[in-house]
């Protein structure tokens, strides 16, 4: 969250370019397994960019902050699918064996079963602090 502003958002907007810029090698390929991820990570990215120009262009630093448990969960989950990502791409550019192999397969796996989660926090991320100003503090109190 504290990056947000570096260069008037320019820095994270430049990280989440690189990160669509993996689309062109996942659509280059014809094994299967790299098509689960291009199909995961591009909703995932794009959930991503949406969360970041919503915090950046907030004017009340309240809703900034309801939003900043759940946009750094997406960024973590984005940010972890991409490196596998990368990762298997690297692994597939070499002569294939087994091991090789298990890294293509692990960012298969993170792509259809763990990225996806990224979007679900999109409402979370950008839902201001309204909801959250709106419980009563005596509510919140411990049982008497």
């Amino acid at each position: 969250m504290r990056k947000l502003p570096m260069g008037e958002g320019a820095v994270v907007r430049s990280y989440l370019d690189e990160l669509a810029a993996l689309d062109a090698p996942l659509a280059g390929s014809d094994d299967p397994r790299f098509s689960v991820m291009r199909k995961a990570l591009a909703p995932a990215v794009a959930a991503l960019r949406e969360a970041t120009e919503w915090l950046i262009s907030c004017e009340d630093p309240n809703d900034r902050l309801a939003g900043a448990s759940p946009y750094l969960d997406m960024f973590g989950t984005v940010a972890g699918g991409a490196y596998l990502i990368r990762m298997a791409l690297a692994a597939a550019a070499e002569e294939r064996d087994a091991w090789l192999d298990a890294k293509i397969d692990t960012a298969a796996f993170y792509a259809h079963q763990i990225l996806p989660r990224a979007t679900g926090w999109l409402s979370a991320s950008t839902a201001g602090a309204a909801e959250l100003f709106a419980i009563p503090v005596d509510g919140l109190e411990a049982a008497r």
